[in-house]
């Protein structure tokens, strides 16, 4: 009689309880086979074996489509999955849109903010892209802050009043909400703080912040929205990869190589190159819409302003203004 083989009697065993713990399936082999195996634990290895988890031995008892060439070959386990949404947030049809940035808010410049969304209204814009950094999350930021000036709630209902204060100048226009480094503040603090609350409608931002009511609409995960060849971002996308204390639009261009408009560096910016082929690439940065001189940074070189793009029939027009002494350049 031929002994049968102790590693095949074991794969049987696998192929019949598959979602068995190694261990519980080797009781189970070495009480059913006692004369076959010494002890649990020489069942378990025939086990371990078997799924290709002890060395190069185990490698000759592999399934036969894990052959290449009659030479065994490893096992390559699945990857884990953690895409980012690549797909862009596209605005088509002709329009004429006011892009704002950097509001910062409670800690926003009242006149600035008033002077930016007064001139989209006497311009007749039907978009309104508020480009990042509208709230400033304060009492989430993982900076150190002062505990005296916390107040979550606070900063939540003045936010909720500014959007609705725009919505009102502009009471029939689109208005999109992209999401910059501060409005991602809350839900990266409930990461490390409470994680059990994370995918809870309610305390998400934009349910925080009434966007379905006010009609406004979310642009999340650092999605890129487009506007034909514009690509419009916040600029913390390529983190602290966008780098130009002189001109951040060129440190843009060194990075997005494409037509693009960002925020985040509260500067107003242009370049312009041109490629081979005599066509131009052209970037810009918007200058904000906050206090001037915060504590964290009393001296920097800030200024305020937003922009106007008009968009019509594929082709667009940039127009990047400055806010100087209360007046439009």
């Amino acid at each position: 009689m031929i002994k049968p083989n102790k590693i095949e009697v074991a794969g049987e065993y696998v192929k019949r309880f598959p979602k068995s713990n190694n261990s519980v399936l080797a009781r189970l082999i070495y009480m059913e086979n006692k004369p076959l195996y010494l002890s649990v634990e020489d069942a378990r290895t025939c086990v371990r074996k078997f799924n290709g988890a002890h060395g190069k031995k185990s490698q000759k008892v592999r399934p036969k489509n894990c052959k290449s060439n009659g030479v065994a070959i490893p096992f390559l386990p699945e990857a884990s999955k953690e895409v980012a949404n690549m797909s862009p947030f596209e605005i088509h049809g002709d329009c004429k849109a006011l892009i704002i940035s950097d509001v910062h808010v409670p800690f926003y410049d009242r006149e600035a903010l008033k002077i930016a969304v007064e001139y989209g209204v006497k311009e007749g814009v039907n978009t309104v892209i508020i480009n990042g950094d509208f709230v400033d999350n304060y009492a989430t930021s993982s900076w150190m802050t002062d505990p005296r000036i916390r107040d979550f709630k606070g900063e939540i209902e003045k936010c909720k009043q500014v959007l609705v204060w725009i919505r009102c100048n502009f009471p029939s226009a689109r208005i999109i909400f992209k999401f910059g480094n501060h409005d991602e503040r809350l839900e990266l603090f409930l990461m490390r703080k409470a994680p059990e609350l994370l995918g809870i409608d309610c305390l998400t931002l934009d349910n925080l912040l009434d966007f379905e009511a006010l009609k406004i609409e979310p642009v999340k995960n650092s999605r890129v929205i487009k506007m034909g060849l514009l690509n419009i971002i916040h600029g913390h996308e390529y983190r602290f990869a966008i780098s130009n204390p002189v001109n951040p639009a060129r440190g843009l261009f060194l990075r997005a190589k494409s037509i693009s408009i960002c925020g985040h560096f509260h500067q107003t910016s242009n370049h312009t190159e041109k490629t081979l082929d005599n066509k131009a690439i052209s970037t810009w940065s918007t200058g904000c819409l906050c206090a001037m001189n915060p504590v964290y940074r009393p001296y920097n070189n800030w200024n305020h302003g937003f922009a106007i793009v008009d968009y019509k029939g594929g082709q667009f027009s940039v127009d990047n203004k400055r806010i100087i002494g209360g007046k439009v350049y």
